[in-house]
């Protein structure tokens, strides 16, 4: 399930040859993006006093790390659940349709990099019920 994924790296690998920076770097970039939206996301629901702790700390957890480091599209799917995450939280406070579908393509685009990224819009749902934020 994780076509996607190697589809990006062949075009990759085709544009700028096999070497293990072309592996590597889009993960980097893409835990970097995960450590912003992590600090988005505690600034938006915590104030700017946790928001930017949040956002430097994130990078430091071993698993981010790991994945930071590994030619694999985990950091790809971690930044593609992180910024709909924040998007949800924008939305939930403004809502429009625009949003939604944004909300909706990004985790379908998480999904197809990794098919346990779905079981973030279970979690994103169950808090949305919990929270009182949506109406049933």
């Amino acid at each position: 399930m994780h076509a996607l994924y190697y589809t990006l790296m062949h075009g990759l690998f085709r544009l700028f040859g096999g070497e293990l920076l072309t592996l590597r770097l889009p993960s980097v970039v893409a835990m970097s993006l995960a450590a912003a939206g992590v600090g988005l996301l505690g600034h938006r629901l915590a104030g700017p006093r946790f928001g930017l702790p949040a956002g430097l700390v994130f990078p430091l957890t071993p698993q981010s790390q790991l994945y930071t480091q590994e030619g694999r599209s985990y950091a790809m799917v971690c930044a593609l659940v992180t910024w709909p995450t924040y998007l949800l939280v924008r939305t939930v406070a403004r809502r429009s349709r625009g949003r939604w579908c944004a909300y909706g393509l990004a985790m379908l685009l998480a999904g197809l990099l990794h098919e346990f990224a779905i079981l973030a819009v279970a979690a994103h749902g169950v808090t949305l019920l919990v929270s009182g934020s949506l109406a049933v």
